[in-house]
C-alpha cells in the first residue's frame, strides 16, 4: 500500500468541509502549460547534503535521519542565521551546515546512543548562531527520543530503519510513525476526522531514498513513487502566488499581515490539506505531458522554482515542530 493512499484520503474530509481555502482547476493548467520537462532535473534533493567520503553507509542513514528530524521551523524576526568559513547560511542550508560543524567539532552526532542522551548545551553550540534556533529545547527532547527509538527498536544501528522495511519507502513512513510517534506523527483533529499530513517523515523517507539512488549506500530502496507532495510554508505560497489556491479575505489578511496562525487549527490545516490536494492534482494532469511524474517530484519543482524567484505574498506562520 502506498502512503499516498492514507494521507489523501485522510485529506478528503477537510477538502469537502473548507471554509477558509479553496483549488483553482483553471489554474492548475495554465501552470502546466508552463512545466518543461527539463524541471525534472532539479527535482531530486541535491545540495551540501551529503558527508564526507570516508564515512561509512551507516553515518550517512544517521545523517539524513537527523536532517530529517531537525527540518523544520527555522523562520523569526530575524531569522535564525549561521556563519561557517565566513559566509551567512538560513533555514535548511543552515541546519546542515550546523550538523556538518557539529561533526568536525567531535559531536558524536551520528551514534545513537550520544543522541539518546544529547545535552541542551551541546545542542545549543551545534546550532549557534544568531538568534537561537527556533524550538531548541523541543529539538534537544526529540533527538534523545530519536536515538531511544534506534537503540530499542533497531538494535542500534540506523542502517536497520531502512532493512526492516525491505527497503520500502513506503514501509518506513509507517514504521517510523508507529515506532516514534511524538517525533514523526505529523496528524491533526479536524472536526473528528484525523488528517494524516505527514512532511518531516516523508522528507527523512525521501532523504534514505537518495542515498540508495546515489550508490551512497549498498541498499536498494524503492516505493518513492507512493509518497505524496509535502505540506510546509514555502509550497502553499508558490501554489497561492500561482492562483492554483486561493485564501478569503479572512485568511488572506492573516497571512498577508504575517499574523500567526496556530497549530491545528482549522486555517492551517486547510492550508496544509490543499497544498497537498494541489500537488496531487497537477502531478495527474502532468503525467500525460511527464509519465514520470509524482507528488513529491512536483513538490520538488514548486520548491526550486521559490528558490529562483521573488514571491510579492509572504508564507503563512506557525509555529510547530512539524514543518
Amino acid at each position: 500500500m502506498f502512503i499516498s493512499d492514507k494521507i489523501l484520503d485522510s485529506i478528503e474530509p477537510v477538502i469537502k468541509q473548507a471554509k477558509f481555502v479553496k483549488l483553482n482547476t483553471d489554474a492548475i493548467d495554465s501552470f502546466i502549460e508552463d512545466v518543461e520537462p527539463e524541471e525534472l532535473n532539479n527535482s531530486d534533493i541535491k545540495g551540501d547534503k551529503s558527508l564526507s567520503s570516508d564515512m561509512g553507509p551507516e553515518e550517512h542513514i544517521a545523517y539524513s535521519m537527523i536532517i530529517g528530524t531537525m527540518q523544520f521551523c527555522f523562520w523569526g524576526d530575524p531569522k535564525w542565521t549561521i556563519v561557517v568559513d565566513d559566509k551567512n547560511y538560513d533555514g535548511s542550508e543552515a541546519l546542515i551546515r550546523s550538523i556538518k560543524r557539529g561533526i568536525i567539532e567531535c559531536y558524536n552526532l551520528l551514534n545513537a546512543e550520544y543522541l539518546s542522551s544529547i545535552t541542551e548545551k551541546d545542542l545549543e553550540n551545534i546550532f549557534r548562531g544568531t538568534p537561537e534556533i527556533p524550538f531548541l529545547k523541543e529539538r534537544v527532547v526529540m533527538l534523545r527520543d530519536l536515538g531511544s527509538m534506534i537503540i530499542t527498536k533497531y538494535s542500534g544501528l540506523f542502517s536497520n530503519v531502512i532493512l526492516n522495511a525491505g527497503g520500502d519507502v513506503n514501509k518506513i513512513v509507517e514504521n517510523l510513525v508507529n515506532d516514534l510517534p511524538s517525533v514523526f506523527d505529523d496528524s491533526e483533529d479536524f472536526h473528528g476526522h484525523t488528517v494524516h499530513l505527514y512532511k518531516r517523515v516523508q522528507i527523512t523517507a525521501s532523504y534514505l531514498f537518495q542515498l540508495s539512488k546515489s550508490g551512497t549506500i549498498p541498499y536498494e530502496m524503492h516505493g518513492k513513487e507512493g509518497l505524496t507532495g509535502l505540506a510546509d510554508y514555502r509550497a502553499p505560497q508558490i501554489l497561492r502566488s500561482l492562483g492554483i489556491i486561493e485564501y478569503t479575505d479572512d485568511l488572506a489578511d492573516l497571512v498577508d499581515n504575517k499574523i500567526e496562525i496556530p497549530a491545528g487549527s482549522d486555517e492551517e490545516i486547510e492550508i496544509r490539506a490543499f497544498t497537498l490536494k494541489a500537488e496531487h492534482e497537477i502531478a495527474l494532469k502532468l503525467k500525460k505531458i511527464i509519465p514520470e511524474i509524482n507528488d513529491a517530484l512536483v513538490h520538488r519543482i514548486l520548491w526550486f522554482r521559490c528558490q529562483n524567484i521573488v514571491i510579492e505574498k509572504p508564507y503563512h506562520r506557525t509555529r510547530t515542530i512539524w514543518y
